[in-house]
């Protein structure tokens, strides 16, 4: 039985090997090639992953002139994870040890990804001076305790909403047959004419398909009317 496992899984590393495309290997070759000694390289991964990117950070490192960084320690993960969330913990990191024109690798293995939407949690800050679009025309949105979004609607109380929809959505390979299969689905049963992309991620939620949110930290805008304009000067401005 251990034989047979051995011969299996050997064989299994040997396919995949096969399947490396060389020209990648290449590509990265000449990106580090080109690397200014006053840049570095950061390489990050979720799991199993990060131990990956800790080996190569450490590998990369001893045996070249290249400086290359992973997440040190579980200090910094939960410092940033707590004060920015977790989808903005890598972000977060480079936007205080990055530099122009680093290197950026993440390593990822995930086959099950989920289907992810922007959010931006402090949204009504925006609507202060919007007149022309108040705050009951937000895409607001309840998510769970684990980041998984319950609900989208203009309707929404505010005291049920975690934040805002921003219209910017990642759709992985594995779920666009999904999308496309209850897309079929609800036009067969729905006249979807007047139906808002919103509208849509609701009914995938109705039907048990996992939507995870996205937490942005950065400056978003968006731009409707004159009076949105002005405010989105005044504040990429600042």
């Amino acid at each position: 039985m251990p034989n047979t496992y051995l011969k299996k899984y050997l064989k299994t590393q040997a396919d995949l090997i096969k399947k490396i495309k060389t020209n990648s290997i290449v590509n990265i070759y000449k990106s580090l090639a080109k690397l200014s000694k006053n840049n570095k390289v950061f390489i990050f991964g979720n799991g199993g992953s990060a131990a990956v990117a800790s080996h190569f950070a450490l590998d990369l490192s001893n045996n070249s002139d290249i400086k290359c960084f992973t997440l040190p320690d579980m200090s910094m993960i939960s410092c940033l994870s707590n004060d920015y969330g977790y989808e903005n913990l890598f972000s977060k990191y480079l936007t205080i040890y990055g530099n122009k024109d680093d290197i950026l690798k993440k390593i990822d293995q995930t086959k099950n990804k989920n289907i992810s939407i922007m959010i931006q949690k402090k949204w009504k800050e925006k609507y202060k001076n919007r007149f022309d679009h108040p705050k009951s025309q937000a895409d607001k949105v309840f998510i769970n305790e684990k980041g998984y979004v319950k609900k989208i609607s203009k309707n929404l109380p505010e005291k049920h909403t975690n934040g805002e929809f921003l219209g910017i959505l990642k759709i992985p390979k594995n779920s666009i047959k999904t999308i496309k299969i209850y897309l079929d689905l609800l036009k067969k049963n729905e006249n979807i004419k007047r139906y808002q992309f919103h509208n849509y991620l609701n009914f995938l939620i109705k039907n048990r398909v996992q939507i995870k949110s996205c937490n942005t930290i950065k400056k978003f805008m968006e731009i409707d009317t004159l009076n949105d304009y002005k405010i989105a000067k005044t504040l990429f401005e600042n």
